[in-house]
């Protein structure tokens, strides 16, 4: 049972990560798009977050944003900490999914049913399979 805790608990906190992990990547898209409205260049903004300009203008491309105030002096120094912040959600949602991995793993060898534990986490059957498998889909 304590395993079983212990697998809800990880599955939760990567859930949770991830969600860290996109609400700051949103945070920094909409940094770009702004400073790009007021006439940043692409070049800089790509030294400050390492994004490619390429992928600069990707994700500019399409957003019919009106530019929100100006732009702050140190915002290149928020773009680099946001990106900062994003590498490490990333690195502890994925540490957190290989020992999510690594207690269903344990479960399905003490013979827990995959069926009862997707269940439990509210997850579909295929996923917890994939996880299990070490595969990733997400």
């Amino acid at each position: 049972m304590e395993e079983l805790n212990r697998l809800k608990i990880l599955h939760e906190e990567e859930a949770a990560a991830r969600s860290r992990w996109t609400h700051l990547r949103d945070r920094r898209t909409a940094m770009i798009v702004n400073a790009r409205a007021h006439g940043v260049p692409a070049k800089a903004i790509a030294e400050s977050t390492g994004l490619t300009t390429a992928r600069i203008y990707n994700l500019v491309r399409g957003k019919d944003v009106q530019p929100q105030g100006g732009v702050a002096p140190d915002s290149g120094k928020e773009l680099a900490r946001l990106t900062r912040d994003m590498e490490q959600e990333a690195a502890a949602a994925a540490a957190l999914a290989r020992q999510r991995n690594d207690v269903a793993q344990r479960l399905i060898q003490e013979g827990a049913s995959t069926p009862f534990l997707a269940k439990t986490l509210g997850i579909k059957v295929d996923t917890f399979r994939n996880w299990v498998y070490g595969k990733t889909d997400e």
